[in-house]
């Protein structure tokens, strides 16, 4: 994203150098040589999208890097597409944000069951309340979920990739900090 000081940031072109311009112009991927990276750079995102936050960090790597990496030496492109990297990012936030909703769901309904929280997250897949303990794709783990007396917590790591122990934040945070699903911030205050 480039950052205008009059306009503020903004996704759209960043302004170059002339000599940088020319340099472009004479040398950049002509028009065949941009459809092929184009189309070959669709197929990879596809494939990339289905690789966790963690699984990308335990490589040494991230959405942007691979974008940057696969789109080097074609500045249209180059300029345009790495914000998917950001939207992949914000697919994973959806993702498990809806995966935590549905387990808070099932945590309240086994308690209304049962009269008393389920000890671990298996517990509601043993009883039919889950199909599968949800993953953190932050942590490469479950979401945590830890019962303090008549309540509960359950949240991500977070895109720290730490575990805080529950401490709240929001995403993009990057004091640090996990991504609290339950209790809901309006408790905290």
């Amino acid at each position: 994203m480039y950052e205008d000081k009059k306009r503020g940031p903004h996704l759209y072109t960043r302004p170059i150098a002339y000599l940088d311009a020319v340099r472009i112009c004479l040398t950049h991927p002509d028009r065949q040589q941009t459809v092929q990276l184009f189309e070959s750079y669709f197929a990879r995102v596809k494939e990339l999208t289905r690789r966790t936050p963690w699984e990308l960090r335990a490589e040494g790597s991230s959405y942007k890097e691979r974008l940057q990496e696969w789109l080097s030496g074609n500045y249209y492109l180059q300029d345009g597409f790495l914000a998917i990297a950001q939207c992949i990012q914000i697919g994973w936030r959806g993702r498990v944000s809806g995966e935590a909703t549905v387990t808070v769901l099932a945590v309240l309904t086994y308690r209304a069951q049962e009269g008393q929280l389920p000890e671990s997250v298996r517990m509601l897949v043993e009883k039919g309340l889950l199909p599968n303990v949800p993953m953190d794709p932050y942590s490469g783990g479950p979401l945590v979920y830890k019962v303090s007396g008549d309540s509960f917590t359950l949240y991500s790591v977070g895109e720290d990739f730490v575990d805080d122990g529950g401490v709240p934040c929001e995403w993009n945070d990057e004091s640090g900090g996990d991504h609290v699903f339950w209790p809901t911030p309006a408790a905290h205050q």
